[in-house]
């Protein structure tokens, strides 16, 4: 997810998009997926594996605009790029708390931290 994302965010930025640059940008993809097809093992209407799903969902449509244009010049700043990456890092964010909410009863994490000095009582 994170390597897809670093791999993805480049694009945004670049004025052109290589053969090289784009097969980075699939296999980064086909990771990402291989990951959801994995998690579609778990129980169904999992909520982690339908938040998995609209992440790989929206990753396929970043991964598409750049795959598809990767011999058109892409200018920085392209806005249908920017609303694409937004819609992955919503479904990003779905996805951790979704994780959270399954690892730990979606209780807030907590960082255990050891008690203050003994006291003379």
């Amino acid at each position: 997810m994170f390597r897809f994302r670093a791999a993805i965010g480049r694009a945004e930025r670049a004025p052109h998009i290589s053969a090289d640059y784009a097969n980075e940008v699939r296999t980064a993809y086909v990771d990402l997926a291989n990951v959801a097809a994995t998690l579609t093992m778990r129980i169904a209407a999992d909520p982690v594996m339908n938040a998995m799903l609209g992440l790989v969902n929206a990753a396929y449509a970043l991964h598409s605009r750049v795959t598809d244009r990767r011999d058109l010049h892409l200018p920085s700043g392209d806005a249908m790029m920017h609303r694409l990456l937004e819609e992955f890092e919503d479904a990003e964010f779905a996805v951790r708390n979704a994780f959270r909410d399954d690892l730990w009863g979606g209780r807030p994490l907590q960082r255990n931290r050891p008690a203050g000095p003994p006291t003379d009582s």
